[in-house]
């Protein structure tokens, strides 16, 4: 308790001897806190966004020779599955054939014209790209596909990246020259000559609820000895991938407040120098080293301290200006303490020796008690 007080004595006394020095320093520290917390911030947002996309809920296989009754069964029958696809190409064709589930495309591809799968009313319904079909409302257009008739329910325009978003390389590569695409019912492919297949599972994406476990729903999906092949594929990190588009934007941020730092700390050092004769007082009086770094530290803590709450408050009234160009971010405890527990140890680190410089009998010079001490 005793060097508590004198903490804040030395707190007080601080700030009426050199109080434009201590604001300037908390000035400094609250707008190297308030950048990183807008940049986490609007990253923390923009990756919960991306969250939701369906290239960081997917589950991807390759090179897959068959698909049966059992594997579609454990896709439909998890209450989890939002979508999923399985395509190959067909044997002396020039098309890829698509088997989907679910009544919407979802983000994979563009509706085009016409109705969906699942929404259509007849029997062996077919979705085409529009360069093999055009789908024109009221006629019943016929298509052959395996040795079966289907009819076109609608027809887009489709480009192969848009069924590969976000899967990493390498794939199969011979989907990479196919323009021509036909979807029928998932079901439609079970048991059928499948040649090196490509399979997605679509997973649902629920921000209230836990984050799905994409290994053990791959386990769960595909074969064991698919799994052992290396021929799955978990979906990428939304933060990864972020952060790979704007390294130029974070590296340049980064830059920016490492240099603000710099000169933050040289001022620090310059106050713990003015102070210096303080400490040395102290430690004739009989305050031994580990008190003198306690009063040191605890300084630095309530002045970091009072930074830091400044920051907030600094942060959360900046949010509607920053919105105004475009910027929004969000704030929440784990970006709030991650923030100020690696700034706090990264800044106590750099000042640690010129702390215990400060302290030191070492550099103790008996001309610095002359005055008013005999």
């Amino acid at each position: 308790m005793k060097i508590l007080r004198f903490a804040i004595k030395d707190i007080i006394s601080a700030l009426r001897e050199h109080l434009f020095l201590v604001l300037v320093i908390m000035l400094g520290i609250t707008t190297a806190l308030v950048t990183h917390l807008v940049t986490f911030g609007f990253l923390e947002r923009e990756v919960l966004s991306k969250k939701s996309y369906s290239q960081y809920n997917t589950v991807s296989a390759i090179n897959i020779d068959c698909f049966d009754d059992a594997q579609y069964r454990r896709i439909v029958e998890r209450n989890d599955v939002e979508n999923a696809f399985c395509c190959f190409k067909p044997e002396n064709e020039d098309y890829l054939l698509v088997g989907w589930l679910g009544s919407t495309p979802q983000t994979w591809f563009p509706i085009g014209e016409g109705i969906f799968l699942s929404d259509a009313l007849v029997d062996k319904p077919a979705y085409v790209s529009g360069n093999l079909g055009v789908y024109r409302q009221g006629e019943q257009q016929k298509l052959t596909i395996m040795g079966e008739e289907y009819y076109i329910v609608g027809s887009t325009f489709l480009l192969m990246e848009n069924l590969m978003c976000g899967l990493e390389p390498p794939h199969n590569k011979q989907f990479d020259s196919v323009n021509t695409f036909v979807f029928i019912n998932l079901e439609e492919l079970i048991n059928m000559d499948l040649n090196d297949a490509f399979l997605r599972v679509h997973f649902k994406y629920d921000p209230d609820q836990p984050a799905t476990d994409f290994e053990k729903a791959a386990e769960e999906i595909f074969a064991a000895e698919l799994l052992s092949s290396k021929n799955i594929f978990m979906p990428p990190s939304p933060i990864r991938d972020f952060m790979i588009e704007n390294i130029i934007f974070f590296v340049s941020i980064g830059l920016l407040c490492l240099l603000a730092y710099m000169n933050i700390i040289a001022m620090y050092w310059h106050l713990l120098s003015t102070d210096s004769r303080n400490y040395h007082i102290c430690s004739i009086v009989g305050a031994n080293s580990k008190a003198l770094f306690a009063l040191v530290f605890i300084k630095y803590l309530v002045l970091y301290a009072s930074a830091a709450i400044l920051s907030v408050i600094i942060t959360i009234a900046a949010r509607p200006l920053f919105a105004l160009i475009k910027i929004e971010y969000v704030l929440n405890f784990k970006t709030l303490g991650a923030v100020f527990l690696f700034n706090f140890a990264t800044t106590l680190l750099v000042s640690l020796p010129k702390m215990i410089e400060s302290i030191s009998i070492k550099n103790f010079r008996k001309k610095l008690l002359r005055r008013g001490n005999g």
